[in-house]
């Protein structure tokens, strides 16, 4: 996302300059010619109180000329995010196909429309938090005009101060807050370009979700992963690296699997004003639950306060303040000087990587235990499609991310499976796996392709000869577009079923429907016909006890045949929202 919201922040930070400088105008300047005239206050106080009107004309004017063409930049921003938003989803989502996703819907060039209703609710949203927010402004300036009428001529009398000194006094705690005019439920105050900054930030990631969620809709996708930074705060942590159901921008429902909503995570302080995370639609091909997590003051040798950006700028602004609101020689040197020390500061943050960055090495040395506990997974999984040393792997993770990505695609794809019978290589893994779901979600119409199980065979390694089964196809090709060898439902079994335990517990029959109970049935009238020595088979879903029976039966039967089986390693029930395509 862009810098947008800081540049409406600088926006207010200017116009709060202004608008202090118009009050030093309209009360400070001449306090001391005022004097040396024999000013009498009482009477000088209602001068400037019949002033205020004047005052108050010119401040809607400061306003009014700092903020002309901001609506319409926040609407086109705002259109331009919920854009952007789709962008990047399109972005994962060819990544997610080029690691392996196989998408149930084709991408068409016209897909990007803008979705009018929502962004008129947003702009109205925004254009409404602006208007009341500048309407405080206003109003503040004019209590902070009043009362520093009344506080510098009590300073003034009781003879402490000098006019000068006085007005600088009766100003100090204003200049040092600024125009903190928006009040929360809790009661704590916020600076006008802080609270606009923060309006503009939240609106930018709703739009931004809102078009990620548009394209998520396209696709037919409901499931998000939520993202994950080293300062997360205590509202966000439980929710990092989840995958979460979005019925937010996706129209996702609890029916969509076994995942909190969104909505509640919502509810739950996800996404609260200023979050820095963010999600994305949720594709196992891209994305890995191990992330590195640090603490940012763990990582510089400055103290966490000094290399809080917004903190600098902060007291930038606060010294900007001062120095351009008061009046006495003394302390505009003193603020001057304090001006300089913190924009000093900056510039050294800024020339610091350590302060904005966490540099290689650094993360290795504090990811050393979850890197070692990765590197061990993935090796055992992976084998000798992965390195042999754990120096090797984390050169490979923080140095070479394309390569990284390639090796956690392969390590979720194999991950995945468990070997019912015999033995797979790796490498033969990850193409059967390929070869078997391209298949479903390219040659079968979408009432097949989002449902059921799918299973791949071939025998005697004539890999180019495949064998599929469905299991909602028995009795028909129809629904089914491929030209392989797509095996139904016979009429005689040879081999005996047993009744399993569904996924709701409750008790599933007509296990001869099951596609690996095809695919065996199918090859033992094969071999009848023309013995062979080997079976290979991949199937989408874990292989239920009723399956490993007949596979049982077929390998006693035919004791002769090499059978090498691999299915899902837990999921025996509707996969497709398990895996996402």
């Amino acid at each position: 996302m862009s810098d947008f919201d800081k540049e409406i922040a600088e926006i207010y930070k200017d116009m709060e300059l202004k608008m202090i400088e118009s009050m030093k105008r309209n009360l400070g300047l001449h306090l001391a010619e005022e004097a040396e005239a024999g000013i009498d206050y009482p009477q000088w106080q209602a001068i400037k109180i019949r002033e205020l009107r004047k005052y108050q004309r010119h401040n809607k004017m400061l306003l009014k000329n700092s903020t002309r063409g901001m609506a319409k930049d926040i609407k086109d921003h705002i259109r331009d995010e919920m854009k952007q938003g789709s962008l990047h989803e399109m972005k994962r989502f060819k990544e997610a196909k080029g690691a392996g996703y196989k998408s149930a819907v084709a991408m068409k060039d016209g897909f990007f429309k803008i979705n009018t209703r929502k962004v008129d609710a947003l702009i109205n949203s925004v254009q409404s938090d602006f208007s009341r927010a500048d309407k405080a402004v206003l109003r503040m300036m004019n209590d902070t005009y009043r009362s520093t009428i009344f506080k510098y001529s009590m300073y003034v009398t009781n003879g402490v101060y000098t006019e000068k000194q006085a007005y600088d006094a009766a100003v100090k705690d204003f200049l040092s807050r600024g125009i903190n005019c928006i009040e929360y439920k809790d009661g704590r105050r916020v600076n006008i370009a802080d609270y606009t900054s923060m309006a503009i930030r939240t609106v930018n990631q709703r739009a931004y979700m809102a078009g990620e969620g548009e394209f998520r809709k396209y696709l037919g996708e409901t499931l998000v992963i939520i993202s994950s930074h080293a300062t997360s705060c205590k509202l966000c942590k439980p929710f990092e690296n989840k995958v979460l159901i979005d019925d937010v921008y996706s129209g996702g429902t609890p029916d969509d699997g076994d995942y909190m909503l969104l909505s509640q995570a919502m509810a739950e302080g996800l996404f609260h004003p200023r979050c820095r995370h963010g999600l994305g639609t949720y594709y196992p091909e891209l994305e890995d639950i191990v992330h590195y997590e640090t603490e940012d003051n763990k990582l510089n040798e400055y103290g966490t306060e000094e290399l809080n950006r917004a903190h600098v700028e902060n007291m930038i602004q606060k010294y900007k303040r001062l120095t351009v609101g008061s009046i006495d020689p003394a302390n505009i040197a003193k603020y001057q000087t304090k001006l300089n020390e913190w924009e000093k500061r900056k510039t050294e943050i800024k020339s610091n990587p350590a302060a904005e960055t966490v540099d290689i090495e650094t993360k290795k040395y504090y990811n050393l235990s979850t890197d070692r506990e990765q590197f061990f997974r993935y090796k055992a999984t992976l084998k000798e499609l992965f390195p042999s040393k754990f120096e090797d792997f984390q050169k490979i993770k923080y140095g070479d991310p394309e390569l990284w990505k390639s090796l956690k695609a392969k390590y979720r794809i194999v991950n995945q499976y468990k070997i019912d019978s015999g033995d797979l290589g790796v490498e033969e893994i990850l193409r059967l796996d390929d070869v078997v779901i391209t298949e479903k979600r390219t040659m079968f119409t979408s009432k097949f392709k989002k449902s059921g199980n799918i299973a791949g065979a071939y025998i005697d390694g004539d890999k180019s000869n495949m064998y599929f089964a469905h299991s909602r196809l028995s009795d028909s090709t129809k629904g089914y577009k491929g030209k392989s060898n797509l095996v139904l439902l016979k009429d005689k079994r040879r081999f005996s079923y047993i009744d399993v335990i569904d996924k709701d517990n409750s008790i599933r029959g007509e296990t001869y429907q099951d596609t690996e109970a095809k695919l065996f049935e199918y090859f033992a009238d094969l071999y009848e016909k023309k013995p062979f020595k080997s079976i290979t088979m991949l199937s989408e879903r874990g292989m239920c006890d009723s399956c490993k029976g007949v596979m049982k039966q077929f390998s006693k039967q035919y004791p002769k045949v090499q059978i090498n089986v691999i299915s899902n390693k837990k999921i025996t029930s509707d996969v497709w929202k398990h895996r996402k395509r």
